[in-house]
């Protein structure tokens, strides 16, 4: 049986005591209660009076370091803060506080998560530098990874390619 939550406030403590949560994770969460807009702009403000909810702290301790955990490419990392419905000027902040190296590291850590068990004639670099590109990882990075390995990342092979139709 699921217990009737009476408040805003004890609605939305109860919400925060599960884990670390954005303004409008919040706020969408007390709307999808049943609560009115007004009240739940009110608990909004409250909680932030009492420094229960803080988008930055959010973005910086929580989010960054569950993208980190996975290597994200900095581009991805900042369309992530966006869909959590984190304030752009508090993105910008949160990624000039990212080291840049960092985006390097992501990109070494991802390519040998992609050739981990594979040999060295095996590897499609192609597909991988491709897959790099759909993950928001920045192009002279693939280059300079490309050059190192004697590839080239975007090559068509245009004499062949009519023969596979």
């Amino acid at each position: 049986m699921k217990k009737k939550i009476k408040t805003p406030w004890n609605a939305s403590l109860d919400y925060l005591a599960k884990k670390n949560r954005s303004e409008k994770n919040v706020s969408d969460y007390l709307l999808r209660c049943g609560f009115e807009q007004e009240e739940t702009d009110q608990c909004i403000e409250r909680l932030k009076a009492k420094g229960f909810l803080d988008d930055k702290n959010y973005a910086l301790k929580t989010l960054l370091q569950k993208y980190r955990q996975k290597n994200d490419s900095l581009a991805m990392m900042r369309q992530r803060l966006k869909i959590e419905g984190i304030d752009n000027s508090i993105i910008e902040e949160v990624m000039a506080s990212i080291e840049h190296e960092y985006e390097e590291k992501a990109f070494e850590n991802f390519i040998d998560k992609e050739t981990r068990y594979k040999d060295g004639n095996d590897i499609a670099w192609q597909k991988i530098y491709r897959k790099a590109l759909r993950l928001g990882f920045d192009q002279s990075l693939i280059y300079l990874h490309a050059e190192k390995h004697d590839t080239n990342p975007f090559h068509i092979d245009i004499e062949n390619e009519g023969e596979n139709k």
